[in-house]
């Protein structure tokens, strides 16, 4: 879980994105991993991303109720339904990281047998952009790092699962996925 998290939130930190966190599960929680996404893969930063982490090796492995992600040779286990959640919303999947009320979502995309996690994170939209999709947004402003200057924004939403599929859809939401490249 640290591992996700730490490269969700480093994206946010060092990209244009604005995170967008979500107070609940997406769709309704599901108990193992479906067999066509189990198995061993390469993991892949956004290419926005990438350069920033060039010389980095991150390998998954996905189990039934598990990802075991192995970066620069530490280990990371993480077990689905402990920070880590797998949810469906009709037949679109989406991998929440984190705890309510701050949850990092990311919808899987099948790419032949390798799988895109497409983030929530936003470029330049608005509050007032957002709420069409969500049943709330609050705009919070994190601290900066000196404590002098605002830091990033970040938007919290409360998910419609009758709107989500078209957020994602939108103009809105960043469309640099991280990739799963199957072994």
């Amino acid at each position: 879980m640290k591992i996700l998290s730490y490269i969700a939130g480093l994206l946010i930190v060092l990209s244009s994105c604005t995170m967008v966190t979500s107070k609940n599960l997406p769709g309704k929680k599901i108990a193992t991993f479906p067999k066509n996404m189990q198995g061993s893969y390469s993991f892949q930063y956004p290419e926005s991303f990438a350069a920033m982490m060039e010389g980095v090796s991150s390998d998954v492995v996905i189990n039934a109720n598990q990802i075991l992600m192995t970066t620069d040779g530490k280990e990371n286990v993480m077990q689905l339904n402990d920070s880590l959640f797998l949810s469906k919303i009709k037949k679109d999947l989406y991998l929440s990281i984190g705890a309510v009320p701050s949850l990092t979502v990311f919808k899987l995309v099948p790419n032949g047998t390798n799988w895109d996690l497409y983030p929530m994170f936003t470029e330049n939209a608005s509050v007032e952009d957002m709420k069409p999709y969500f049943k709330s947004v609050e705009a919070t402003q994190m601290p900066s790092e000196d404590g002098e200057a605002a830091g990033d924004m970040i938007y919290e939403v409360t998910i419609n699962d009758k709107k989500l599929a078209a957020y994602f859809k939108s103009d809105l939401p960043s469309k640099d996925p991280f990739k799963l490249i199957r072994k």
